[in-house]
C-alpha cells in the first residue's frame, strides 16, 4: 500500500478533508507583500508610449520640446560669439604687429645719425659745436 493509498482511504481516520472554507491564513500575513520593484519595472515606458500616454502627458513633451530648442539656440549663440571672439584675438595679435613694427621703424628713424643722413641731400648739415644760448639783458621789464 501507499502512502497516497492510505490517505485515501476509508479506514484512515486520521485523514481530513480539506477544503477551502477550512483553510486559514496564518497570523501576521494579512497585509500584502510589497512587490519589489526590479530595473525593467522601473524603465518600463509601454504607458507613456501609447497614444492614450502621449495626449496625458503632451504639455510635459511640449517642455522638453522647448528645452531642446533653448539648449540648440544656446549652443548656436555660443558657437557664434566664439568665432567672433577668435576673429578679435586675430585683429588684435595684428594690430599688436603692426604697432610693434611702426615703433620700432619710428625708433630707427628718430636716430641723429639717420637723420643727419637724410638731411645732406637737402644741404643742411649736422653741427659741430653746441648750441649756444642767447640771454637778452632785462632793464626791470617783462
Amino acid at each position: 500500500m501507499t502512502p497516497e493509498d492510505y490517505i485515501n482511504s476509508p479506514k484512515n481516520t486520521h485523514a481530513t478533508e480539506v477544503t477551502k472554507e477550512t483553510v486559514t491564513e496564518p497570523i501576521g500575513a494579512s497585509k500584502p507583500r510589497k512587490k519589489k520593484r526590479n530595473l525593467f519595472d522601473i524603465t518600463d515606458m509601454s504607458k507613456y508610449i501609447g497614444f492614450e500616454g502621449v495626449v496625458a502627458n503632451l504639455s510635459f513633451l511640449l517642455f522638453i520640446a522647448f528645452l531642446f530648442l533653448l539648449y540648440i539656440g544656446n549652443n548656436h549663440y555660443a558657437m557664434k560669439s566664439i568665432k567672433k571672439l577668435n576673429q578679435n584675438e586675430q585683429q588684435v595679435k595684428q594690430l599688436k604687429w603692426e604697432y610693434i613694427n611702426l615703433k620700432s621703424e619710428l625708433e630707427h628713424k628718430s636716430q641723429q645719425s639717420w637723420i643727419a643722413e637724410q638731411l645732406r641731400t637737402t644741404g643742411i648739415q649736422e653741427l659741430k659745436q653746441p648750441p649756444i644760448k642767447i640771454q637778452v639783458p632785462t632793464n626791470g621789464r617783462n
